[in-house]
């Protein structure tokens, strides 16, 4: 028999210290709700979707894994966990669902298992993160000056508090939300880049941006509320100009639009 998940609602913790074990034995009395859950050998939990686990208030949250069980962390499963300071993923682990970790503002680091294939949209905070690393024996991602890299699809996924965009011709595309809530104030986009995807840069710290000749496309939102952007210049054509590409931004002073721009989307 598989336990294919695992819902837990509104969890608090009373003390000032929780480790939590993802694995053969689960046991949940540190929250007072009186939950255990022993997995023996004919039942093995494959997918964790913690929700509103960020009421736990601990100092010092760290999670771990007992067994090679675990193959999935569900949407947004330990989204606004601000206390989470360390996580050690489990070798068994093959997806990271979007939202998974967004806004832990004490994640420090996190380091990706050699056999995850999927990470979803926003799956790591920018704005908190401060070193994104990859087991070496991952194929399908990397990680190059701060930025988690799919490699199928040449995309920037994820980056940290402290990147840049690598001059690299196997890195073609910014990735949705990629940057969002980045406080990066400065970010040099280069000729490699072709695609910037919807919301890549919103909620930046940037001040200025160049959006470089190789870039032919930017989707909805790409540097929504900006709060700091203060000048915006496309330097070449582009094929795609998406819904609400600068909406927000109130110091937004000056924009070089491209040339072949004859409308600009609206609602």
């Amino acid at each position: 028999e598989v336990l294919n998940s695992i819902f837990l609602l509104g969890l608090s913790s009373s003390n000032g210290s929780v480790n939590i074990f993802l694995g053969q034995s689960l046991n949940f009395s540190h929250f007072g709700i009186g939950i255990s859950l022993s997995v023996d050998e004919s039942l093995s939990c494959r997918s964790l979707f913690f929700i509103s686990f960020s009421k736990i208030q601990s100092s010092n949250l760290s999670i771990n894994h007992t067994t090679d069980t675990v193959t999935t962390i569900g949407a947004s499963a330990f989204s606004n966990c601000r206390s989470l300071r360390s996580i050690d993923l489990p070798e068994s682990l093959t997806s990271l669902s979007e939202h998974a970790f967004w806004g832990c503002e004490s994640l420090g680091s996190i380091s990706i298992p050699a056999k995850v294939t999927k990470i979803g949209e926003s799956a790591i905070s920018a704005k908190f993160i401060e070193k994104i690393t990859v087991d070496k024996d991952n194929p399908y991602f990397r990680a190059v000056n701060g930025c988690l890299i799919e490699n199928d699809t040449k995309t920037i996924i994820a980056t940290c508090k402290i990147c840049a965009i690598p001059h690299d011709k196997n890195v073609t595309t910014i990735g949705a939300s990629a940057f969002n809530g980045s406080s990066v104030v400065k970010i040099i986009i280069p000729e490699n880049i072709t695609k910037i995807s919807t919301y890549a840069f919103s909620s930046c710290a940037i001040e200025e941006i160049h959006i470089p000749s190789s870039v032919k496309g930017v989707e909805e939102g790409a540097f929504a509320s900006c709060e700091y952007l203060r000048t915006a210049v496309f330097e070449g054509n582009v094929d795609v100009f998406g819904y609400d590409v600068f909406y927000k931004c109130p110091s937004l002073q000056s924009v070089t639009l491209p040339q072949n721009l004859t409308s600009i989307p609206v609602r």
